[in-house]
């Protein structure tokens, strides 16, 4: 099938941004109302294409002024910080005792920066863990390595391991820090929603606990939350077209409660958006690996209350 006719399949069965009521049931998931009718949002490209060296780019955060990624499987055990205009790297920060198993998502907390080796596309991973390192020990200029410290877990309700391309229940490309605590939100190949587990936010063996989940009908990729720690966005992609879930009001025993928003970037289609991060409380900037289409780096601005 010709990507043009696809395209335009895509466009009929009404893949846009949708508007729901979210309420909680009993047992803590979310159900949601009919849709309003959907809009669509177009980010600013602000670096047309990364350099090679970020080709893979996966998860994104803010720090000191600087956008910072990682590359995934099999990239090296790094993170590079980059000039938000230019795509320029600035700093690289090696991991010394780190492995690129399949690094895929980045988060931070005022203290330390939190990379996500948990990408799990065949399912069958027992070796999934998190790399911590301090900021502080990130200099303002000049590459450094660092030794990390490391938190291991697995999660509570997975049973099967059984090999599954691209067909399993507990692959994982993003979480936050939210509270002394990380979130892991699962890209889900079989129905499409996401799941939401939690872990402590400091070295040691955890069992990763099921505290929600959500039908965001799309594959999650990226996530963040903002600095007032009162909004939260999932970043994702479904049949070509990238997609960015907004959340607000949210707590620690409802991460995904208050008011939802879905997001389409249809315009567009073909992009495979992997990193989300927060600037303030109100501007995203989101981040594209290299497909058909460069590795680029985009920026939306949160129109505010009145959606």
């Amino acid at each position: 099938m010709t990507r043009i006719v696809y395209f335009l399949m895509v466009i009929m069965t009404g893949l846009t941004l949708t508007v729901c009521n979210v309420r909680n049931n009993a047992s803590g998931n979310h159900s949601q109302e009919p849709p309003d009718e959907p809009v669509e949002i177009i980010p600013d490209i602000i670096v047309q294409q990364l350099p090679g060296q970020l080709n893979e780019s996966s998860g994104l955060i803010l720090f000191r002024e600087l956008l910072w990624t990682i590359n995934d499987s099999g990239g090296d055990a790094a993170l590079y910080g980059f000039d938000r205009n230019t795509g320029e790297v600035n700093q690289v920060v090696r991991i010394e005792n780190g492995e690129n198993d399949d690094w895929e998502s980045l988060t931070s907390s005022q203290q330390q920066i939190f990379i996500g080796d948990f990408g799990n596309n065949w399912g069958n991973r027992r070796n999934l863990r998190i790399y911590v390192i301090d900021k502080l020990d990130i200099p303002a200029v000049g590459d450094v390595t660092l030794t990390a410290e490391r938190i291991d877990f697995s999660y509570s309700d997975q049973v099967n391991f059984t090999f599954g391309m691209n067909n399993n229940s507990h692959d994982c490309e993003a979480f936050i820090w939210f509270r002394d605590s990380l979130f892991l939100f699962t890209k889900d190949w079989v129905t499409r929603n996401t799941k939401v587990y939690t872990l402590p936010a400091k070295q040691g063996i955890y069992k990763a606990e099921l505290v929600d989940s959500f039908a965001v009908e799309c594959l999650i990729t990226g996530a963040d939350i903002s600095r007032n720690m009162e909004k939260l966005v999932l970043l994702g992609y479904a049949d070509y077209v990238p997609y960015i879930w907004y959340f607000d009001g949210i707590d620690k025993g409802k991460i995904l409660g208050g008011r939802s928003i879905k997001f389409s970037m249809i315009e567009y289609f073909g992009t495979q958006t992997e990193g989300i991060a927060f600037s303030g409380n109100d501007t995203l900037f989101i981040s594209s690996e290299q497909s058909e289409l460069p590795s680029r780096i985009y920026r939306y601005v949160l129109p505010g209350n009145g959606f």
